[in-house]
């Protein structure tokens, strides 16, 4: 239908409309709108809305027959001049040379020949879009012979894959030049879901790019990006139930487990069956490193499968997952009957405790074998086993080795030769007292707090008496001292993160690591 009839018939409607609307008249209450007059109203703006569009469309259509037009007389007179100027330029070849001969199209006029063909495309695909015919032949106006020759006729082109003719908006090019209709190209992209020698889907070796538009869909796009995800990805891992096969993506994994998206179940990444505990035999490197663990005599953490290798100290391990276990057979501790030491870590430990002391590289071989003597049999009958603190290095199977050891008390320094803070200093060191250690024969200046005093050789010993810690009858803590201890020491004013519990309202040694490596308070 044309415009002139449209109008006409919205113009008939807008008259059924108005006589509707008068017959109405004088029905109803003053100020009441009916379901009735909501309707007619809303039919109103809708005819409206066409007639707006209407016109809209037939101003597009004159802007666009009149480029058109003037197009085409402009590429006449252009064509016509061109002519012209070749035709001059062989008769002066001419009257030089009868023998000369016209010259070959040149790369000017090839160009404009090219921008010739992209403009028919550019109008067929304006006609595509139902913004009507610009065909003079309609308007009974013949072309001209000069046009007709400069252009080719309007065409059709072909799919590449069915051979199919279709408009040009209806075909994608792909980046070989190849055109496609949407059926078959998005037919090809199923295909490459499908088929993982077909992703992704390309056209004479070049790639075609899948991106959301009006070729693909939001949800073929999704499909696309997730079966790329999978293609990509090496080694892949997809769920253990023949129900479901899902593949799991990298994101999925932690450790040795891939929990599945869609149903959850788990599956191990080695051996791609159902997960297992332990370690998978199919995992080369995880036994790899358990065969090296074992000729160097390391110890398993049965809590968090980590390798832990003891440098010093005792047999008990607290690995950083905070499990404790016994170092020689890797039971649970307290679940078995090793012994708590052995003999060579034994003796490295009090070699290491006499190297604490400032003149230890000065001391004689016999003294300094009489102390170690003497550290040793300390360490065996006053050894306690707290592993407050572990120290960790980077040897593990999954990234963490846990080395045992104890911490070793640094008795306080004077403040002007270790740089105290002299308000750290002020409050946490008032010397009431001295002891001698009865192990080292140091003098030992007393602080306030418990009655138990460690010396910087390691030995504990009582405060009040200086015998041996626990091997005494006098009380562990001194009321008037600990009161003192009690009010000099405020957690919350400690800048550090980890404090020692209190005991009776106490707080006991070692109240703040952090401050330990630097100095530490005296009891």
């Amino acid at each position: 239908m044309d415009t002139s009839s449209l109008m006409l018939a919205l113009q008939l409607q807008q008259q059924d409309l108005n006589l509707w609307e008068q017959s109405r008249k004088g029905k109803q209450r003053e100020g009441q709108v009916t379901d009735s007059d909501m309707a007619l109203e809303a039919c109103r703006r809708e005819l409206e809305a066409m007639a707006a569009q209407i016109s809209d469309q037939a101003l597009a259509l004159s802007i666009a027959k009149a480029v058109e037009t003037d197009g085409q007389a402009i590429r006449e007179a252009q064509l016509a001049e061109e002519q012209a100027a070749r035709d001059r330029e062989y008769a002066i070849r001419l009257s030089e040379n009868p023998s000369a001969r016209a010259r070959p199209t040149s790369t000017k006029q090839k160009k404009a020949q090219l921008a010739d063909e992209v403009d028919d495309e550019l109008i067929d695909i304006l006609r595509s879009m139902n913004l009507g015919s610009f065909d003079d032949s309609k308007s009974g106006k013949p072309e001209s012979s000069s046009w007709a020759a400069s252009r080719k006729p309007s065409q059709t082109r072909k799919c590449i894959a069915c051979n199919d003719s279709f408009p040009s908006l209806a075909l994608s090019k792909s980046p070989c030049s190849h055109d496609y209709c949407r059926e078959c190209l998005v037919g090809l992209v199923r295909s490459s879901l499908q088929d993982e020698t077909l992703f992704p889907p390309r056209c004479c070796g070049q790639n075609i790019p899948v991106t959301q538009g009006r070729w693909f869909s939001p949800k073929l796009v999704g499909q696309f990006q997730a079966k790329k995800l999978e293609f990509d990805t090496p080694n892949r891992t997809y769920c253990n139930k023949l129900t479901c096969s899902t593949f799991v993506p990298p994101a999925f994994i932690a450790g040795d487990i891939a929990t599945c998206p869609r149903c959850q179940e788990r599956t191990c990444i080695h051996c791609k069956g159902r997960y297992h505990r332990g370690v998978c035999p199919n995992d080369t490197a995880a036994q790899q490193m358990l065969q090296l663990a074992a000729e160097n005599g390391w110890q398993r953490c049965y809590a968090c499968h980590r390798v832990v290798e003891l440098d010093i100290g005792c047999n008990h391990m607290t690995c950083i997952c905070r499990a404790e276990f016994c170092y020689v057979c890797g039971e649970r501790w307290k679940n078995c009957d090793c012994p708590q030491w052995q003999e060579e870590r034994l003796v490295r430990r009090a070699n290491d405790i006499v190297d604490r002391d400032d003149n230890a590289g000065r001391m004689d071989a016999q003294v300094r074998q009489a102390r170690v003597e003497r550290e040793r049999a300390n360490l065996i009958e006053n050894h306690e086993c707290t592993h407050d603190r572990i120290a960790i290095e980077p040897r593990s199977m999954e990234g963490q080795v846990a080395k045992d050891f104890e911490l070793a008390p640094i008795l306080s320094k004077d403040p002007s030769t270790k740089e105290t803070p002299a308000e750290m200093w002020d409050k946490d060191q008032e010397p009431t007292h001295r002891q001698q250690c009865y192990s080292c024969a140091e003098p030992i200046e007393l602080g306030i707090g418990s009655q138990q005093t460690t010396c910087l050789c390691g030995a504990q010993f009582c405060s009040s008496c200086g015998k041996r810690w626990k091997t005494c009858a006098c009380q562990q803590h001194d009321e008037e001292r600990g009161e003192q201890r009690a009010d000099s020491v405020d957690p919350d004013e400690c800048e550090h993160e980890v404090w020692e519990k209190r005991k009776d309202g106490v707080i006991q040694y070692l109240e703040c690591y952090d401050i330990l490596e630097e100095y530490s308070f005296k009891v």
